[in-house]
């Protein structure tokens, strides 16, 4: 899978590798791949048309501002794959432009695009550490990272990224991408 993305400033990334590094302490979850970069995602394709993926999204970013964002805490995921998230507050600003870059970039999408960020549904978030299907290990995961109230943050996010997965197995990604918001 493909996922246009905005990555998180240095700050709170570090902070989201801590918390990352602190959950894998537990022996249950510590092997469970993690996304390797800090970010909220934008859409998440199967594939992309590469080429028209340099020069779409760029563009845009030429034409967008930094935006501020904030956090609000924890967020967990139920079903299949449990996970645990730091929330990101999807104002009108923030909503506003994760649906322009959806339009800009899903004229490039290949194959599957995953619903779950369409504009209209999309609940923005930072992936900290997925937990597997274990609700007991869930549980003790969020007990770890409830002890930690650092995740009520403003911040301001500066760029439209694209991380890769040439080995479509979420064990090979890289950022393939990057543009910085001009506005």
């Amino acid at each position: 899978m493909q996922s246009v993305c905005s990555l998180l400033p240095s700050e709170y990334a570090e902070r989201v590798v801590e918390a990352r590094a602190r959950l894998s302490g537990l022996p249950a979850i510590g092997a469970i791949y993690d996304p390797p970069f800090a970010h909220f995602t934008h859409q998440l394709a199967e594939e992309y048309d590469w080429e028209g993926l340099r020069q779409a999204p760029g563009a845009q970013a030429k034409r967008e501002k930094p935006i501020s964002v904030r956090t609000s805490g924890v967020l967990l995921f139920s079903g299949e794959e449990l996970s645990l998230a730091v929330a990101v507050f999807r104002s009108q600003q923030l909503a506003d432009f994760q649906a322009r870059v959806w339009d800009v970039v899903s004229a490039h999408a290949q194959g599957t695009i995953v619903g779950f960020y369409q504009p209209e549904v999309w609940l923005p978030h930072v992936t900290v550490k997925r937990c597997g299907k274990d609700p007991k290990v869930f549980g003790e995961a969020m007990s770890l990272l409830a002890q930690n109230n650092a995740f009520d943050w403003s911040m301001t996010v500066d760029n439209i990224a694209v991380q890769h997965d040439p080995g479509k197995n979420s064990r090979t990604h890289y950022l393939r991408l990057h543009f910085p918001l001009a506005g």
